[in-house]
């Protein structure tokens, strides 16, 4: 650890020091009386005693401070008054010998110079390549002092977006102006070994967003300090605005257009149970109008048109619920749970069809982080096509319309899910277009159920494929938690 000399643990004395070698003039004047008190003890004191090391001192506080030409000066300078001290008196053998060392002297001064020079360049070029470094970054950086809490240094960029000189202002001043975000990044540490957090902020004058990161330094060597690092994220901020709100239309949207998908098909549902109250009611009211009138059929009646109308509610609220507007909500879900309630919703449309829904789900599958509104949507759909694919080839098959659904892990931490009908599959020239917005072969279809199906599903970083082999149905698979490339052709 660097340690420092008793007397310049002062802040008086510092101040003192740097101001003078700070001022080429001040510095060559503390430096010449310097060299001039120790000529003056080097010349009562006498051969005896070796000063010579001490005009080291001089010498170094004039080249330091006024450049190399003035530290060679106060060499030879320093040379003559160490050969005047010792020319009453010398102890040389010859003369030669006096001169020599004047000689070795000089030179050892000059050299002296010469490294001082070489450190100066070093640590002013060091200190340009760190100042050029902040004044090329785009971040905006300020160090504040822990003890005055004052800034100590700005870079330009920051400067210009204080519009003044930011050094020596308050730092209270800056944390004002820059507000903490309410609802953004919680300060937290920038990683577990790092005393430097991080926050979002905004600039209360510009309405610039930040992403501010604050960690203690040492400034210049000595001083407690803390560096403050501002980067720019109002563009970041405003795409992530744009895509809340383009993610929310397509919630919306996505609703709506699976409700026309599957709107004829619940629509046949519900009328069955409102017929069958309509028949339980008429047959209810013959039986009490009778003479003897039936009390225990016609309470039958009543109860099975009861039952209807449970029905039909069961079905009104399950769709409603299913197209509730609501914000997208992303958390961690159960994909088996998902299908399982898709599969739920199906139950009434297939209920009075020759059609076997089947459900092979893998166990242990990963948790994932998806809507699950959004997610079960794209399966009600997909089953709904499914179904209609078997329906409408229900007089070309021997056998009972199929439909399975299966999910099954998908690399390391993805899902892959499945639906596979045993219809008449998807002729060339529709798979072309099968994912093209408003293109449907249904005569009461929108045509953007498949379009807002992969859409969801490569909102959550999936893909969404078909595969529709000659004469084996059609099969749609998409992924969750990971990507793959696939065609979206259909197989030959």
């Amino acid at each position: 650890m660097q340690s420092t000399p008793p007397f310049m643990r002062s802040p008086a004395v510092r101040a003192i020091a740097i101001n003078i070698v700070a001022d080429p003039w001040r510095g060559m004047a503390a430096a010449l009386t310097l060299l001039v008190l120790v000529a003056i003890v080097d010349f009562v004191t006498g051969y005896e005693v070796r000063l010579s090391i001490l005009y080291l001192l001089p010498i170094a506080i004039g080249t330091w401070s006024a450049g190399a030409r003035a530290g060679v000066m106060l060499s030879l300078l320093a040379v003559a008054c160490w050969g005047f001290s010792f020319l009453p008196d010398h102890v040389y053998a010859r003369d030669i010998l006096y001169a020599w060392e004047g000689l070795v002297l000089a030179a050892t001064f000059n050299i002296f110079v010469w490294l001082l020079i070489r450190l100066k360049l070093s640590l002013t070029r060091a200190e340009l390549r760190f100042r050029d470094v902040l004044e090329g970054l785009s971040a905006y950086i300020y160090v504040v002092g822990d003890r005055s809490g004052r800034v100590l240094y700005a870079n330009r960029r920051f400067a210009g977006m204080m519009r003044a000189e930011p050094v020596g202002i308050n730092a209270a001043d800056i944390e004002q102006r820059l507000e903490a975000a309410a609802g953004g990044l919680p300060a937290q540490a920038a990683d577990a070994s790092s005393a430097f957090t991080y926050h979002e902020a905004r600039d209360r004058f510009t309405g610039a967003w930040f992403l501010v990161q604050t960690g203690p330094i040492r400034w210049e060597g000595r001083t407690r300090a803390h560096l403050h690092v501002l980067i720019d994220i109002t563009e970041q901020k405003a795409v992530q605005s744009l895509r809340q709100q383009q993610r929310e239309i397509l919630h919306k949207t996505a609703r709506f257009a699976v409700l026309a998908e599957i709107s004829s098909m619940l629509g046949h549902e519900i009328n069955q149970p409102l017929m069958a109250i309509a028949t339980y009611s008429a047959a209810a009211k013959m039986l009490l109008a009778q003479p003897r009138p039936d009390i225990a059929e016609a309470t039958a009646a009543l109860e099975k048109s009861r039952l209807q109308a449970v029905r039909a509610s069961e079905i009104v609220a399950r769709t409603r619920s299913f197209l509730q507007r609501r914000k997208p909500s992303v958390a961690e879900c159960h994909i088996n749970q998902v299908i399982d309630d898709a599969l739920l919703a199906m139950e009434p449309v297939v209920s009075d069809m020759s059609v076997h829904l089947r459900a092979s789900l893998e166990d242990g599958l990963p948790v994932l982080p998806f809507d699950r509104t959004l997610i079960e949507q794209v399966l009600t759909n997909l089953l709904g096509n499914a179904v209609d694919a078997v329906r409408m080839n229900a007089e070309h098959r021997a056998d009972p319309g199929r439909v399975e659904i299966a999910a099954a892990r998908h690399g390391d931490h993805g899902i892959r899910v499945s639906v596979r009908d045993n219809g008449a599959g998807i002729p060339p020239a529709v798979a072309a277009k099968l994912f093209t917005p408003f293109f449907t072969t249904k005569e009461q279809g929108l045509g953007l159920g498949l379009c807002i199906c992969r859409s969801i599903v490569e909102a959550h970083g999936g893909q969404m494929w078909h595969e529709s082999p000659a004469g084996a149905g059609t099969v749609f698979h998409f992924t969750l938690g990971s990507v793959d490339d696939h065609s979206e052709e259909s197989d030959e």
